[in-house]
């Protein structure tokens, strides 16, 4: 038998609106622990109701792991993706690497030693 292969795909998801996230993440988690307890319900009441619950909490389960597993992935490929172009740039042009790695030494000396070299004032 083959294997699967998962494969994430979005758009911009800059675009989407907190609440709307929030509300699909508590969703998604949220309808199979219903079916949990639905299953649950079904052990101890009506032994009728088990299969149609169980297939159900099945399915939710599967698609919320799914989601979940593209999340990840997805987070992978866009840091790999922001480190692939910054190396790019970098050996593109090499003044911007140096002033980038300059500025980057400033910048940690300054909070090493507690100050900030742009405001130190020269001693009259």
């Amino acid at each position: 038998m083959g294997g699967g292969q998962w494969r994430f795909e979005s758009g911009d998801s800059s675009s989407v609106h907190p609440f709307d996230s929030t509300f699909f993440w508590s969703v998604l988690v949220g309808w199979p622990l219903f079916w949990t307890l639905m299953v649950i319900g079904a052990v101890f009441g009506t032994w009728s109701n088990l299969p149609l619950a169980a297939c159900v909490l099945g399915v939710a389960s599967a698609n919320a792991v799914g989601y979940f597993k593209c999340r990840k992935d997805a987070k992978k490929h866009l840091q790999a993706w922001v480190t692939s172009h910054a190396v790019q740039a970098a050996t593109q042009n090499p003044e911007f690497a140096t002033n980038l790695a300059v500025g980057g030494l400033h910048t940690l000396a300054g909070v090493v030693t507690g100050s900030n070299p742009q405001q130190q004032r020269p001693v009259v």
